[in-house]
């Protein structure tokens, strides 16, 4: 038995309670950092599937069986009056073809859905290779595992002068270069 058909198997039954079949964003969809990024879905009325009215988009990167999860891009969804929804992408490492969309309703995983795999390019557009060509059971489908790249921390690189703020007195030669001044004649305080 092959490892696809087990599973099919084991995922067919929560597909049938679905009611989100995502649409976009799909093979070959380059977003850039900070731009925006829509997510698209259809909203599946066929059979007794009850809409989700609590749902939650995560992104995700990883293996097909090894899923890891960015972040969570939207909680508490009711997707009875949505078909879309648009985010700005984050900055991410590695900006490569590995990144997914994970629909799941009410915080579980059963019956969650996925979209297909999408690059995140850096804010200036360049993109790497996944890190892994194939999947671990052998499908060519690349691969990675994606983190949010954490904000640079600022640090003044001169200090804060308010409109109020004055020089403090000194006095002549008092310097940070003190030596340059120990031949001035007129300074006679000592």
């Amino acid at each position: 038995m092959s490892i696809r058909w087990l599973l099919s198997l084991f995922l067919l039954p929560s597909f049938a309670c679905a009611t989100i079949k995502p649409v976009s964003p799909g093979p070959g969809d380059v977003f850039r950092s900070g731009s925006p990024c829509l997510i698209s879905w259809e909203t599946d009325r066929s059979g007794s599937a009850q809409p989700w009215r609590n749902a939650t988009i995560y992104l995700m990167s990883g293996s097909n069986l090894n899923m890891s999860m960015v972040m969570a891009v939207v909680e508490h969804l009711d997707e009875t009056n949505m078909t879309s929804y648009s985010w700005l992408c984050p900055n991410v490492t590695p900006n490569a073809d590995i990144y997914f969309y994970q629909f799941s309703n009410n915080g579980i995983s059963t019956g969650s859905t996925w979209t297909s795999r999408f690059t995140i390019a850096s804010y200036s557009g360049n993109t790497t290779l996944p890190e892994n060509s194939k999947q671990p059971g052998g499908a060519p489908i690349p691969w990675g595992v994606g983190h949010l790249v954490p904000p640079k921390s600022t640090i003044p690189s001169s200090p804060i002068v308010s409109p109020r703020s004055r020089p403090l007195p000194t006095r002549p030669c008092e310097t940070l270069h003190h030596h340059q001044c120990m031949g001035d004649a007129s300074s006679t305080d000592t």
